[in-house]
């Protein structure tokens, strides 16, 4: 593994764990994006505009907004929506038109 960072990552077994990790504020919930009962067939796709601290807002809209255009380019229709404090979502629903 000659240039690779080795990681260990936390898996929570319990609810001590849970806890641990929520008082860290570690933990980044985010809703499914699929729906019962078919939970690995999403229904959208979600790219998160998160910019880097000291990047302006306008920038991080400008960015979502081309990406939004660049999507509808292929047949889409996406939507941005804000994500709290600082970053964007461009949503892009998926038509259920190709079989697995």
């Amino acid at each position: 593994m000659l240039g690779q960072e080795k990681k260990d990552y936390v898996i929570a077994t319990e609810a001590a764990s849970l806890a641990w990790l929520a008082n860290l504020a570690c933990i980044e919930l985010h809703q499914m994006h699929s729906r019962a009962p078919h939970f690995d067939k999403p229904d959208y796709i979600v790219y998160d505009f998160d910019p880097p601290e000291h990047f302006q807002f306008r920038n991080v809209a400008e960015l979502a907004l081309e990406f939004k255009e660049h999507l509808e380019g292929f047949g889409y229709h996406p939507f941005v929506k804000t994500t709290g404090r600082k970053g964007l979502h461009v949503v892009t629903p998926i038509e259920p038109k190709w079989g697995i």
